[in-house]
């Protein structure tokens, strides 16, 4: 039987082995560019199996009639395009499809010699293709000489098929098997192989590492050489015994024999390739990385996982020595952690009580209030925090951070706060214990730490604040009851960055009622389970939102609000934060020189009398004395309206202490004489008589001129 390759029948052929590999090529493209890739897997499995069934009815359509009847196609490509590279569902639909319709094609022109070899071939391609995507490939696409190897070994079951289904007419079978093998075996390969290309399976493969050996892949490459070798040989060896024992006149039982042997031989080596390395998969590299698994986890610091591959006796043994050698090294790391936690319970310790947890720290002192907390992230922290009176009237306070956690930080923190500290007592303006910190701790500083610091000294008389910032985070203030704002300044290098820096100071006033919150990066860097910050523009949100005035709340409230901003997610850096509010001096105010002031005065005179007993009579006579000195310091020191006035109070050993201060005109209201209460007011004009009268009920009144100031001081018993 020839078969006559013309140019029509050639395009024919190519036209039909392209359409598998197109096909996949274009459910490939959808899969990535369109909403296909969202459809149910089953609802794709059937589309995807459909259309390759009417693939392989087409290649059966479009396939090169060979006389009687026999018609040579590439119909096997498409449900093995379908099962390798889309999933197994959809090459046994594609091949039931191209099966039935081979088979009844015979009533419209189908060739009957081949009718149900054809058909079961078809039907073989799908659940072949089905079980080499799962078994052999792992649900992943074949690749390029993988694909190519399994539609020739089809292709080879396809032929060997024809032949067992026509033993009867075994010299006619063979004559078309003869012809077409070789073309349709080639075109199969190819299809198959081509569509591993347009589908992405030739650089879809599982990565091997060449440096490392591999059981599975070792034994599968000398496995295989084994087979091609013992194939070559044994169809040589029998192509030669079958050609020298059978005489010329049994030339075709010859032939038949021969290509029955290469066949079968095929069929045999491939199945052995495939069963060997299946089993060497599933009983050791399997039972292998299920022990790399567990090791691996172990490894990873999960020391509660149990190895347990029991297949064979050799991997029992592997588990239970792999088992107890954990046991034992948790047993270890068990007590070293228990020793640990007990020294670094002392450490934490230790670092608390070098930072001033008792508060209010200083009862007695009621121009400010403060409040500080430092939450470490591990038992030690390199966060800290500080405040202490460098004079009688001046409160240095700083905030700072060291970089990295733990011991080191602790160590390097509680250097840094012992030189500030040292440094700031020592009387130096607060430039300058920044600067000589900086070049003591860059001495010896091997292990490269630093720290950023802002630090400010309080003149609690004035509330005047003198600073310096080191690479800190800007502190937030509060004027009055306004909203916090953050204090941009120009920031100096971080303290043990490198020596010989300078930095500069700064200057803020203070008014009664006035806030500064500091903080460290611990705040604004909380971070929750989105890996979100917590950031600088919450902050300010939070404590501008909180009612209370007290510096303790403020800094709970902001604690709370990390908290609940960061949930569940672990604490990485210390969090530190210090609120500090003027008070201001209580026993001193200063407004405007008016009569409408003389009632705020009056009140902060009243409030004092209260607070110590005063009696109502007394109480009545101070009240009438501040009225009429406010009085004449507003009509006659201040002519223009234009002054302000200060007033000072103290209460000692049962006497109220009251001073008067103005930058008016001299103006002393004692040199007027006394007027003569024995006349009456016709006779005796305006003026006087109020001055007369705190003379009279005031124990001592004084006056003097102190430089630009009207200092007028009056004392009562009460």
């Amino acid at each position: 039987m020839m078969i006559n390759l013309s140019g029509d029948t050639i395009l024919r052929l190519v036209f039909a082995t392209l359409i598998p590999g197109v096909l996949s090529g274009l459910f490939t493209l959808l899969e990535k560019k369109t909403k296909f890739s969202a459809w149910r897997y089953s609802l794709k499995q059937i589309v995807i199996g459909i259309t390759f069934g009417i693939a392989a009815i087409l290649c059966t359509q479009f396939g090169i009639r060979a006389g009687d009847g026999v018609i040579m196609n590439v119909r096997d490509a498409a449900p093995l395009c379908a099962g390798l590279f889309f999933g197994g569902p959809a090459g046994i639909i594609a091949g039931f499809m191209g099966g039935v319709h081979r088979y009844l094609c015979v009533f419209w022109g189908g060739g009957k010699l081949t009718q149900v070899a054809c058909s079961i071939s078809t039907c073989l391609a799908g659940i072949f293709s089905a079980m080499m995507r799962r078994r052999l490939f792992e649900n992943r696409n074949s690749g390029f000489l993988s694909s190519f190897g399994i539609g020739t070994t089809m292709e080879v079951l396809h032929m060997l098929l024809i032949l067992a289904t026509n033993l009867r007419r075994v010299s006619y079978a063979f004559r078309y098997v003869q012809a077409c093998s070789f073309p349709m075996i080639l075109c199969t390969g190819m299809a198959v192989s081509l569509a591993s290309l347009l589908s992405g399976g030739a650089f879809n493969k599982r990565k091997v590492d060449l440096q490392k050996k591999h059981i599975s892949y070792d034994f599968g490459f000398w496995l295989l050489i084994c087979v091609v070798i013992a194939f070559l040989a044994t169809s040589t060896f029998t192509q030669q015994i079958v050609y020298h024992i059978i005489t010329d006149d049994a030339e075709l039982y010859r032939n038949v024999t021969l290509y029955l042997i290469v066949f079968m031989e095929i069929l045999i080596y491939t199945a052995l390739f495939i069963l060997i390395y299946e089993m060497l998969k599933k009983k050791v590299v399997r039972n292998l990385q299920k022990v790399n698994a567990g090791l691996n986890a172990i490894t990873n610091g999960n020391l509660n996982t149990v190895i347990d591959v029991r297949a064979y006796q050799e991997f029992s043994e592997l588990s239970d020595d792999v088992n107890a050698t954990v046991a034992t090294l948790k047993h270890y790391i068990k007590e070293a952690e228990e020793r640990i936690n007990h020294e670094l319970e002392f450490a934490h310790q230790i670092q608390r009580s070098a930072l001033p947890s008792s508060f209010p720290p200083y009862p007695n002192r009621t121009e400010f209030d403060i409040y500080a907390s430092m939450d470490a992230a591990r038992e030690v922290g390199g966060d800290f925090y500080d405040f202490y009176f460098v004079s009688r009237n001046h409160l240095a306070f700083l905030v700072a951070d060291v970089s990295g956690k733990g011991i080191p930080a602790a160590l390097f923190m509680m250097t840094a706060k012992t030189i500030m500290k040292d440094l700031a007592e020592s009387g130096l303006p607060v430039d300058e214990v920044m600067r000589k910190t900086n070049d003591r701790l860059c001495q010896n500083n091997e292990a490269g730490m630093f720290v950023t610091a802002w630090m400010g000294i309080l003149n609690v008389k004035t509330g005047k604040v003198t600073f310096a910032n080191a690479g800190h985070n800007p502190p937030l203030v509060r004027h009055g009851d306004g909203n916090f704002e953050y204090l941009k300044t120009r920031s100096g290098l971080v303290l043990a960055g490198m020596e010989g820096m300078t930095y500069r100071a700064g200057e803020l006033q203070l008014e009664p009622e006035d806030t500064i919150f500091l903080y460290t990066d611990g705040v604004t860097e909380a971070t929750n389970l989105s890996n979100e910050l917590y950031g600088e523009v919450r902050l300010n949100h939070v404590l501008n939102m909180c009612q209370s005035k007290q510096v303790e709340n403020l800094c709970h409230r902001v604690k709370m609000d990390v908290d609940t901003f960061v949930g569940n997610a672990p604490q990485f850096d210390d969090i530190t934060m210090l609120a500090l509010t003027y008070k201001g001096d209580l026993h001193e105010m200063t407004v405007d020189a008016t009569v409408e002031n003389i009632t705020p005065i009056t009140e902060f005179v009243d409030a004092q009398l209260d607070s110590h007993g005063c009696s109502a009579k007394a109480k009545m006579q101070i009240n009438v004395a501040v009225d009429e000195i406010v009085s004449n310091i507003a009509h006659y020191a201040y002519p223009d309206g234009q002054g302000q006035v200060t007033v000072r109070m103290e209460v000692e050993d049962g006497a109220a202490y009251i001073t008067f201060m103005d930058e008016g005109i001299p103006f002393d209201p004692l040199e007027e004489a006394d007027p003569d209460i024995s006349l009456g007011a016709e006779e005796r004009g305006v003026g006087g008589l109020g001055i007369f009268l705190v003379k009279k009920t005031m124990d001592t009144l004084t006056y003097e001129r102190c430089g630009v100031q009207n200092v007028l001081k009056m004392t009562k018993r009460i």
